[in-house]
């Protein structure tokens, strides 16, 4: 008898465990009205570019950015979106495959501020 009712016991606690974790889990998280606004703008980053590799492409993009960076929540990620910027900047000022070459810091600090804009949409855009 007694392992019955350490067996009941265990049972009840696992239920009540699983009760508590789903009811957790179940409410979505809302954004503040900042957040949607920069998740609004971040997304028009990519929507108002078109598939052309050219300079003027590049400067309408390196604007999209700054206009989305006004809006960003942190400071990191502000600071994140304007080297972003300022990567694009230099591919539209480049006129030639040396020029390119040339831009090599641009490139590093575009790939780490790149992480941390994924990273923020990622966690906070991709419930809009």
């Amino acid at each position: 008898m007694r392992t019955f009712r350490v067996l009941v016991g265990a049972a009840l606690a696992s239920v009540s465990l699983v009760a508590l974790t789903v009811d957790a889990t179940a409410s979505v998280p809302t954004a503040s009205a900042k957040v949607k606004k920069f998740c609004k703008a971040a997304d028009k980053i990519s929507a108002n570019t078109n598939s052309d590799s050219n300079s003027d492409n590049a400067e309408q993009t390196a604007t999209n950015i700054r206009k989305a960076a006004k809006l960003a929540p942190t400071k990191k990620l502000n600071t994140a979106m304007k080297n972003m910027a300022e990567y694009f900047d230099a591919l539209a000022d480049a006129d030639s495959p040396g020029d390119l070459a040339d831009i090599g810091d641009e490139t590093v600090k575009y790939g780490k501020a790149a992480a941390v804009f994924t990273g923020y949409l990622i966690s906070n855009c991709s419930f809009q």
